[in-house]
């Protein structure tokens, strides 16, 4: 795993933890991708976590 997508997975924790929900239009602004790379982000994430 690479350093952004480290920060990329750190910001959907923190999204998840604060704000209860994590969307794909916070993730491409505060990184400046698209949305199509946030939501793909956010599907990793989200495989990941659950094959622990």
């Amino acid at each position: 795993m690479n350093t952004s997508e480290q920060l990329r997975y750190w910001l959907i924790e923190l999204l998840a933890w604060w704000e209860g929900h994590v969307n794909a239009s916070d993730l491409a602004r505060e990184f400046k991708i698209t949305r199509q790379s946030a939501s793909k982000s956010i599907n990793q994430y989200l495989s990941h976590r659950t094959k622990k």
